[in-house]
């Protein structure tokens, strides 16, 4: 397959090492916005002032010219803005928004709120600190007309550890992030908002979901745009922790030292063998492909104690951070590559008719892409995402295949 318009998300993970090395995005500060300029953009103030999610702390513009990717047409911001915590603690988040330059429609623009998928916990790995704005369909998003809002999510970039994989931060930040774009004057959007991630962002996506009739009614959320979501984490961590080789270990190495920061009853020590414990620190300094790197030699039945996917606290956690528990008023669009070797099509394909249709009895359309691994099916589906997406904010009905069988791409 050729490199497509979406290839330079699918290729991140393997390159973030490469591009923090290279610096963090300093910008250039719009005379109005009164921000700091390099990483110190990101210090919130201390104390920091109580605000509504979503309000604006700073922002600044971003001036082509320091940062790659931002499309003919388009203007960007990086802003930090009030978000709140699963214990509902008054925190900062950074992210970044891209705004057309055409002029809006009645009401303002629409707002595409992507959610990305696994850069790392530590706050290098923050999308807006690396210099390009690896965003997918972005170009095409802003030619229709809409401001697109990405978080970097709680703990990336700004201060405290990135709540890796817990739903309901990820949701927070993805519904606030929207907020903030809102909220920020040159972006001139509206509250009409679709959701978009993949990956860990397909897992963020669908907690937004669920969480924006409770947590942000102001917001009008007409759909939900979800790829290779992580559902169902318990089967995801039974493979992990079966396998015989260290292909998962870095993934569930940086969930477990994440988690053990989020949930007291979780000591990175009851989850980690020594010898794991002994390099998790590498979590907090480097991206995914380095902490991919620093366990490659340790398979899991070498890094997880033994039995630790059955206690009891993890397995609680472990529930209450599985997506579909309680339902969406949005229709979705779930999208998942049948050769994914880290998120199991058959899991999802389990997970839409059985838990979204069935019990949710939410509206899904389910795409299959035939031969597309974790990362290509974002490139796959790129048409599919974006019909999907303009048929929401355009009002009309949206596909569903529950009660039917999912749509299925053959291999291109």
């Amino acid at each position: 397959m050729g490199r497509g318009p979406w290839q330079g998300v699918v290729v991140l993970a393997s390159v973030v090492a490469v591009l923090v090395a290279a610096g963090t995005p300093t910008g250039a500060a719009s005379p109005r916005s009164s921000a700091p300029g390099g990483t110190s953009f990101y210090d919130p103030p201390h104390p920091l002032p109580s605000g509504p999610p979503g309000a604006l702390i700073r922002w600044k513009s971003l001036v082509p010219a320091h940062e790659a990717g931002i499309p003919a047409g388009a203007r960007a911001y990086l802003v930090l803005y009030h978000s709140r915590s699963i214990s509902g603690k008054d925190i900062a988040e950074s992210g970044v928004v891209v705004v057309p330059t055409t002029a809006p429609p009645p009401g303002g623009f629409p707002v595409v709120s992507w959610a990305h998928g696994t850069t790392g916990v530590a706050d290098v790995c923050a999308p807006s600190r690396i210099p390009s704005l690896a965003i997918p369909g972005l170009a095409e998003l802003v030619a229709a007309g809409d401001v697109v809002a990405a978080t970097d999510y709680e703990g990336l970039g700004t201060p405290g550890v990135h709540p890796y994989l817990v739903g309901e931060s990820e949701g927070r930040s993805v519904l606030d992030a929207a907020r903030a774009a809102a909220r920020l004057a040159p972006a001139r959007a509206s509250k009409r908002v679709v959701i978009f991630g993949h990956s860990q962002g397909g897992h963020a996506a669908l907690f937004a979901g669920q969480l924006a009739p409770t947590y942000a009614p102001d917001l009008h959320v007409l759909g939900v745009a979800a790829g290779a979501p992580v559902p169902e984490l318990s089967k995801l961590l039974t493979i992990a922790a079966g396998l015989s080789s260290s292909g998962y270990v870095g993934f569930v190495v940086s969930a477990a030292y994440a988690w053990a920061h989020t949930y007291s009853d979780l000591p990175l020590t009851d989850l980690l063998t020594r010898a794991a414990a002994a390099k998790a620190g590498i979590v907090d300094r480097a991206c995914e492909p380095d902490v991919q790197r620093a366990y490659s030699s340790l398979p899991a039945a070498s890094a997880f104690t033994r039995g630790f996917s059955t206690l009891a606290a993890l397995q609680t956690h472990l529930h209450q951070n599985d997506p579909g528990g309680d339902p969406t008023q949005a229709p979705l669009l779930v999208f998942q590559g049948t050769a994914d070797q880290l998120v199991p099509a058959g899991i999802t394909e389990d997970f839409v008719p059985n838990q979204l249709c069935a019990v949710d009895h939410d509206t899904v359309q389910l795409d299959l892409f035939t031969g597309a691994s974790h990362g290509g099916a974002l490139e796959a589906a790129h048409d599919q995402i974006l019909t999907w997406i303009a048929g929401r904010f355009a009002g009309m009905t949206p596909p569903s295949s529950c009660g039917a069988s999912p749509t299925t791409f053959p291999q291109t």
